[in-house]
C-alpha cells in the first residue's frame, strides 16, 4: 500500500462517507487528456472506500450528480503542481459529472 493510499483511508476515518478511488475525467474536453482523481468523497452515504476497478463510472456518476463531493488529491509530497492538479480536475469533474458543489482537498 501506497502513502497516498494511507492518506485517503486516515482522511476517511475523520470523514466518514462513500469514497471512489482514481475516478476517470476528461471525457468533457477532447483536446485534455484523460486524467484520474486521487479519491472523491460524498458526504452522509455508506462509510465504504471503492478501490479503483471495484466502481462503474456510470453507478459514480448517478451517485454524484446534484451531490456536494470531496475532489482528493493525495500525494507523498507537496508542490505547488498540486495545486493545478486540483483545479484542472475540479473543472474536468464538474463537467463530467455535474456535482452540486466541488471541494478540494488536498493531503
Amino acid at each position: 500500500m501506497f502513502i497516498e493510499d494511507l492518506l485517503i483511508i486516515k482522511y476517511h476515518k475523520d470523514n466518514p462517507g462513500t469514497v471512489y478511488k482514481e475516478v476517470t475525467v476528461g471525457k468533457a474536453d477532447k483536446k485534455i487528456s484523460l486524467r484520474r482523481i486521487d479519491a472523491i468523497l460524498i458526504e452522509d452515504e455508506e462509510a465504504i472506500i471503492y478501490e479503483q476497478g471495484k466502481h462503474e463510472i456510470d453507478e459514480v456518476k448517478n451517485k454524484v450528480e446534484g451531490s456536494k463531493i470531496y475532489l482528493i488529491e493525495a500525494k507523498k509530497s507537496l508542490g505547488r503542481y498540486v495545486i493545478g492538479q486540483v483545479e484542472v480536475g475540479k473543472y474536468l469533474f464538474k463537467h463530467d459529472f455535474n456535482p452540486k458543489e466541488i471541494l478540494p482537498i488536498v493531503l
